[in-house]
């Protein structure tokens, strides 16, 4: 997590430990201190989302080259958002289809789910309804990025996997 200007994070319980030790294994040069003020210690829509916008809100910028118009800077218009995350710990299953239904009606670069099972058998209906979600879901578009982290207690192993939708959105 290399620190970028401008980029917003907020989170549920990032602090300077868990911030630091992202940093450690990403081999990135950066440190808590250098971040705080982009961090924002609580949940705002989502467990955490990154987000980018234009700035401090000082200074102008053009923003229609056919008809030049300066406007003024503002940090609450946002330009981009990379990443949304859920994360469901407790096992129940209906949790955590909640939790996921939420990263359905983003609009994230990549859309990722944290969740936890007992034991590997017990993964296979949760993997049918995330596909059948996504597929289903007619104004998510054809290409959306999706990204699956599962901690499996027993083992004491994580599993992940990635999708992209396959079918067409329907905008009206």
């Amino acid at each position: 997590m290399e620190y970028l200007p401008y980029r917003r994070v907020y989170s549920n319980g990032i602090d300077e430990v868990i911030y630091n030790e992202i940093a450690k294994l990403l081999k990135k040069n950066t440190s808590y201190e250098k971040v705080k003020d982009k961090l924002r210690g609580n949940e705002w829509l989502y467990d955490i989302h990154w987000y980018l916008d234009e700035g401090d809100g000082k200074g102008e910028k053009e923003i229609n080259n056919d008809h030049p118009k300066k406007y003024p800077v503002d940090q609450y218009c946002p330009t981009g958002f990379p990443l949304a995350v859920e994360c469901e710990w407790k096992e129940i299953e209906a949790e955590i289809k909640f939790d996921f239904q939420k990263l359905l009606f983003c609009n994230a670069d990549l859309r990722l789910m944290i969740f936890r099972r007992r034991e590997f058998k017990n993964i296979g209906s949760l993997s049918e309804y995330f596909i059948r979600a996504i597929e289903k879901y007619p104004k998510l578009c054809r290409g959306s990025r999706f990204a699956f982290v599962v901690f499996l207690e027993e083992s004491g192993s994580i599993m992940y996997s990635t999708y992209r939708k396959e079918n067409d959105c329907i905008l009206e």
